[in-house]
């Protein structure tokens, strides 16, 4: 083979398109030839600037040797690479060259990165491939760990960087992560199987796993490296001290083989060029080549000078002059260098995961879980994995046509979207709190019926269940109820909120506001103040952010009651009352509403035992329009206090905490018994509503109303029969036996009997829902809970929407314009009367004063 080798062409492939199957691997060419007069230029360099982290004295105690310092020999791990800054200038030289390498890509697997929550970057030497990533998709959380604490301060807020050693047991659980990044580890691992053996345990279902390596051999198309020896003499180092340590430097196969033994599917291995000067023909290869040239000559002796003096302990005087001539070699012009870098990469299947690649197969019958789609636009197939019953929506996103009816507001080249006003059909969290069966009238908080919790528990101790997932134990119930307790203290200013609201306003009005007030006296449990990660922190174990999590949660149940009762003072002029000692949390909670200054009272334990009963049945109900609403703005990793400030404020909706209150009018509007027919009638015939009769979710009785009847029997012992409840009763006896009635599936819900309870009670219409957002408190905490301990992290809930307005157009002057000719009266603003204006304010403001008559 001549010295002036044939061109080979570049690839002209993006990186994502160059991979290959693990049955044949791609060569990517590096070009021959040309000199580049700027081949000499050393001044790439890195604007990352390096600091040490506080950690333990023991990590830090760094090895040292002729001026150098190495990881701490604390670690199994025995990596021969320094951590200095020279060093780690190299590291960012590297991620410069390989990061061109890929088209600018910082991976080739093919992630789906909207759905991408948590990253992490094995070996992350600088930090500089994930602090990349970080900034690159900011909704992610991403972790980087290494041997030393060499990577900088100042980092994107979803990152952070842990010290660890990949040869150890890892210590994330098992589907932690999305994507693991495993890069340059050649020669620090003596075991490449236990490598990857824990990087398949820790990717979730659907997750990728890349390994991108080196060698340490100077090749070359033409021959030409055979004009300089020293190439031969650097690769019988790191060959002998390859023997000596244990860790092998030449990992190509080990690496592909350990990938596939450690159980990934579909893996793929795409093998890199990367020219060593800039001799390519190719810009960009020779772009590459300078780079590479730089990142050797900035630190040959960093990668040498061990392996040479302590690992094979050869002569020191022949060391200075081995590494003049390894200089000398590679910025020879005739010699044509390069060397690969191996990138391995494949996804972690599981039976019904979700997967973007492969159909997911039942292994009990051999069914395929998954729904074969058509685009008749482009007859092509799809086949969308079934999970749970369900469909992931990025799936659709996968489809893509262009017809000639298209507009660009369409945007179909980017896929399907899902289009579900109201959210009829769409799960958005997958959740272990409460679970509703709308078709046979099941409703369950963490798998306990609610028959059996309205019958056996109480409210807090219900509470705990929702939140903590199991029932206390006696010692645990006791330790809570006094943690809740111990918080229903408010502030004064708080009181003094309230006194500065109108006489007559609504008490929801002054609860939302009162949550949200709250937040402003703990400014420690506020991410926008104390960090962002304030509370998802407490995913991975933090005990610090547990503690305030939790207590954030025994602040606002504690105190929701005297808020909510304050609400209430507030309307009927009385004054506030503090909380009594020794009563239960209903018991509490009617304390607060009613005492007038008696030093001995005490409510009456039906009606304390009957709110307590009502409590546990609001306290959840799935996903419900106030439960969307915390979780959507708790996404935002806003306070918990505007979190549930949120969810009072879709509470105090009409059409969700109102429909007690309009369950209780309606029975006022028909009166007597013996006017149900005629108002049935109007109501099939679509003149009059029907309130307190059917459901979004149950298609047969609503278990919560069952257990509420029976309690109305028993408030109205003591405080005697409700009027209304003969029409009730008589209303619900008619939509049983109505066809049109039962053919809607429209049976009685919570909110019919309750508001029946209620009014029984003495409670004022609209007071009732705030006794629906007491109890309903601790549904929107659990919920919110799980969602800052998601493994995943916390995504921003940010819905599509289908653009169905005016294409792009161009602004007119003023003076050009015409009025719309086909213009409705939604078009404009509709002209507004304002109150309160007198004759003689009109008068004043309206133009220039009539003249004096006097």
């Amino acid at each position: 083979m001549s010295n002036e080798p044939e061109e080979t062409v570049p690839p002209t492939t993006t990186a994502a398109q160059v991979a290959s199957t693990s049955v044949q691997n791609e060569l990517i060419p590096a070009n021959h030839d040309y000199q580049d007069p700027a081949d000499s230029d050393s001044s790439l360099g890195s604007d990352i600037e390096s600091s040490t982290a506080s950690i333990s004295a023991s990590i830090l105690e760094y090895r040292r040797s002729q001026g150098r310092t190495y990881h701490s020999d604390k670690f199994t791990s025995n990596y021969f690479f320094p951590n200095d800054d020279q060093q780690v200038e190299s590291m960012d030289l590297t991620h410069h060259y390989l990061t061109l390498l890929l088209d600018n890509e910082l991976f080739l697997a093919p992630l789906e990165t909207d759905s991408v929550n948590r990253v992490l970057d094995v070996g992350t030497g600088s930090g500089i491939w994930a602090i990349e990533f970080a900034d690159r998709y900011p909704n992610t959380q991403v972790i980087g760990t290494d041997l030393s604490p060499c990577q900088p301060q100042w980092i994107p807020p979803n990152l952070r960087f842990e010290i660890d050693d990949a040869v150890q047991p890892w210590t994330w659980k098992e589907g932690h992560f999305d994507f693991i990044h495993i890069r340059y580890l050649f020669g620090g691992i003596k075991d490449w199987n236990l490598l990857f053996d824990e990087a398949y345990r820790c990717c979730a279902p659907g997750g990728w796993v890349q390994s991108g390596e080196a060698d340490v051999t100077f090749r070359s198309d033409d021959g030409s490296v055979e004009l300089e020896p020293i190439f031969k003499t650097y690769q019988k180092l790191f060959e002998e001290g390859s023997e000596i340590i244990g860790n092998p430097f030449f990992v190509h196969e080990l690496q592909q083989k350990a990938f596939q033994e450690a159980g990934f599917k579909e893996v793929k291995t795409v093998d890199y060029k990367f020219p060593v000067g800039g001799w390519p023909k190719d810009p960009k290869l020779s772009e590459i080549g300078q780079f590479v040239k730089t990142t050797l000559e900035n630190d040959l002796e960093g990668y040498t000078l061990m392996m040479w003096k302590d690992v094979c302990q050869w002569p020191m005087d022949e060391y200075h002059v081995s590494l003049m001539n390894l200089r000398k070699a590679i910025r020879n012009p005739k010699v044509h260098s390069y060397m690969i870098v191996r990138y391995v990469y494949g996804p972690f299947y599981v039976v019904e995961s979700y997967t973007s690649i492969i159909m997911v197969l039942s292994q009990s019958k051999g069914k395929r879980e998954t729904l074969t789609v058509v685009d008749n636009r482009t007859n092509q197939t799809y086949e969308i994995p079934i999970t749970h019953n369900s469909i992931p929506a990025t799936e659709f996103k996968k489809i893509k046509a262009e017809t000639g009816n298209d507009r660009p507001e369409d945007e179909t080249t980017q896929g399907l979207r899902v289009f579900d006003p109201a959210y009829m059909n769409t799960a958005v969290v997958q959740s272990k709190i409460t679970y509703i069966n709308g078709q046979d009238g099941v409703l369950r908080y963490r798998g306990y019926p609610i028959e059996q919790l309205v019958e056996k528990s109480n409210f807090l101790e219900s509470a705990y269940l929702l939140i903590y997932g199991e029932l206390p134990t006696k010692s645990q119930y006791n330790d809570w109820q006094g943690e809740v307790m111990h918080h229903t203290y408010i502030h004064t200013d708080i009181e003094n909120m309230f006194k500065s609201f109108r006489y007559d306003s609504h008490p929801m009005s002054m609860l939302t506001a009162a949550f949200a007030t709250m937040g402003a006296f703990a400014p420690e449990a506020n991410p926008s103040l104390a960090g962002q990660k304030l509370y998802t922190n407490a995913a991975s174990g933090n005990m610090e952010a547990l503690k305030v999590l939790d207590k954030q949660i025994l602040r606002i149940l504690g105190k929701a009651p005297t808020l909510a009762a304050a609400s209430y003072r507030m309307r009927q002029g009385r004054p506030f009352n503090r909380p009594a000692q020794g009563l239960s949390y209903t018991e509490n909670f009617l304390y607060l509403l009613d005492n007038l200054s008696e030093t001995d009272y005490r409510p009456h334990p039906v009606l304390a035992r009957a709110l307590d009963k009502l409590f546990i049945l609001h306290a959840d109900h799935e996903v419900n329009c106030s439960t969307a609403t915390v979780l959507q703005v708790g996404s935002s990793l806003v306070d918990p206090y505007s979190v549930v400030a949120a969810g009072c404020a879709a509470l105090y909706g009409p059409s969700h905490g109102g429909a007690s209150e309009s369950a209780i009018r309606m029975l006022i509007e028909i009166g007597s018994p013996e006017n149900v027919p005629a108002f049935m009638q109007a109501v099939e015939k679509r003149e009059r509503v029907l309130v307190g009769f059917g459901h979004r979710v149950y298609k047969n009785v609503d278990p919560r109303s069952t257990a509420i009847r029976k309690l109305a029997e028993e408030v109205f012992e003591v405080t005697g029969r409700n009027k209304l409840l003969d029409t009730a009763l008589t209303l619900a006896d008619y939509a049983r036996k109505s066809e049109f009635m039962r053919s809607r599936n429209l049976y009685p819900n919570v909110d019919f009997y309750s508001g029946l309870i209620y009014q029984a009670m003495g409670f004022p219409l609209d007071f009732y829902p705030v006794l629906f957002a007491v109890p309903r408190c601790v549904g929107w905490l659990a919920h919110w809970r799980q969602m800052m301990l998601n493994s995943s992290g916390v995504k921003i809930w940010r819905p599509r929407q289908l653009y169905i307005g005016e294409g792009e157009r161009e602004y007119v002057e003023t003076k050009d314009r015409a009025a719309k000719s086909d213009a409705t009266v939604f078009d404009a603003p509709v002209k507004v009367e304002h109150g309160g204006n007198s004759q003689r304010t009109i008068l004043a403001t309206s133009g220039a004063a009539p003249k004096s008559k006097l």
